[in-house]
């Protein structure tokens, strides 16, 4: 019993991502390595400690709160929270806890994982940004992948592609985009000629470096 305690142990004192173990009465039974680390002291100085002992208020009040749920539920949680380290640092986790049963079916053990998402979640920001900034601008922006599938499109070509929203979507082929403009009547200049026009345009398109002009019916 006591090697394969060790076994488990060793397991999860190598896994990444904070991993701890509750008994029903809110005390710390394990922690691994990485739990202990983020809080700036050992497994054995957490085990047997309750959340308040081992969080700030703050954060103690937010898992104390999600253990209540899952007591009284049952089910296996799943959420994102915000937890800020001994060294200051505020990191993103989506974390998950989830009951042990005893023989009885009754729960005897809260388990939890929390996954740092910090990097991930400020990837997005950033990309969140970056559109934000990209949408605010008046030229028409549109980006098509190495498949010429479409990616993204800023509010001002959507605006003045309107007639082509649903072919506005991730994964649409851009002929399939095209046709749609061509079809809605945008292009005044395609009019009597427009499967010339079409794949006129097409050979332009996959020839990305170089500049061209379309007169749509704005002018």
């Amino acid at each position: 019993l006591r090697e394969n305690e060790a076994l488990y142990t060793t397991i999860l004192d190598n896994m990444p991502t904070p991993i701890g173990l509750k008994g029903i009465d809110g005390r710390y039974l394990f922690v691994n390595k990485v739990f202990a680390g983020r809080r700036g002291m050992t497994a054995d100085e957490i085990k047997g400690k309750i959340t308040s002992e081992v969080w700030p208020e703050d954060a103690a009040r937010r898992l104390e709160a999600s253990d209540r749920i899952l007591m009284e539920k049952g089910d296996v949680i799943e959420a994102g929270i915000d937890l800020r380290g001994v060294d200051g640092v505020l990191r993103h986790y989506w974390g998950i806890k989830f009951p042990i049963l005893g023989d009885d079916g009754k729960i005897v053990t809260i388990g939890s994982v929390h996954t740092d998402i910090t990097e991930r979640k400020r990837g997005e920001e950033t990309q969140n940004q970056l559109m934000m900034a990209i949408n605010s601008v008046s030229a028409f922006v549109a980006v098509w992948d190495s498949d010429d599938r479409f990616v993204f499109a800023n509010a001002e070509f959507r605006r003045q592609n309107d007639v082509a929203q649903d072919c506005m979507v991730s994964g649409t082929p851009y002929r399939e985009f095209l046709r749609a403009v061509i079809d809605g009547g945008l292009i005044p200049e395609a009019e009597g000629r427009e499967d010339e026009w079409f794949e006129e345009r097409v050979a332009r398109h996959a020839d990305a470096g170089k500049s061209f002009e379309i007169q749509h019916r704005d002018g």
